[in-house]
């Protein structure tokens, strides 16, 4: 990661704010705290300042950043359960859009703070890489637990199907009390049998 005292000045402001409120508010509850944040460390910002986008050199609308920090980062913020990859390309194109070195996407809405620090190729040929290899490894961590839980619930499920249903015809087969919880729905065969330990 880069050495760079305001983006680290930016992503500490936000985890004040973080720890204070919590996930849950709308975000622009999120954008008047960390203005106030931001006051308080002496940074100089614009709130919402409106940039013409063009294309092709032609005016095709105008969108507005949730804050350019320092006339030197843009800076875009969610409140969102988790950041997904269009979040990330909408802030990486707003950095490009602003032709700011870098840019910095915040969310405030998972239950700890996310922060992606983004690189406009124009300026930071090397560190762009390196950005998108960070991007693409979180995703795959992600999606690695996602795989993970998804086989740990499949083996639960087989587990309780082994365990519980023979008990039902069975009842001298011991149960193992690790594996009853609130979703293995227990017969009343079961119930009986346990009711006598």
């Amino acid at each position: 990661m880069i050495d760079d005292p305001l983006t680290y000045k930016i992503i500490g402001c936000a985890m004040k704010v973080h720890k204070i409120l919590g996930p849950g508010f709308q975000e622009v509850i999120y954008q008047r705290c960390l203005a106030i944040e931001f006051h308080d460390a002496g940074l100089s910002i614009i709130r919402e300042q409106e940039h013409t986008i063009f294309y092709r050199g032609a005016e095709v609308g105008t969108r507005r950043a949730d804050f350019v920090v320092e006339n030197k980062v843009v800076v875009e913020i969610k409140a969102l359960v988790n950041l997904e990859a269009v979040h990330i390309a909408q802030a990486k194109n707003y950095t490009v859009a602003y032709d700011f070195p870098k840019g910095l996407l915040i969310n405030f809405g998972a239950q700890s703070l996310q922060h992606k620090l983004l690189f406009n190729p124009k300026y930071n040929q090397g560190q762009n890489q390196d950005s998108q290899d960070y991007v693409t490894a979180d995703f795959n961590r992600r999606a690695n637990k996602k795989r993970e839980v998804a086989n740990a619930t499949s083996l639960f499920q087989s587990i309780n199907q082994f365990y519980i249903t023979p008990l039902t015809s069975h009842p001298s087969l011991l149960l193992p009390l690790s594996l009853l919880t609130p979703q293995a729905p227990l017969s009343e065969g079961t119930n009986r049998f346990l009711g006598c330990w």
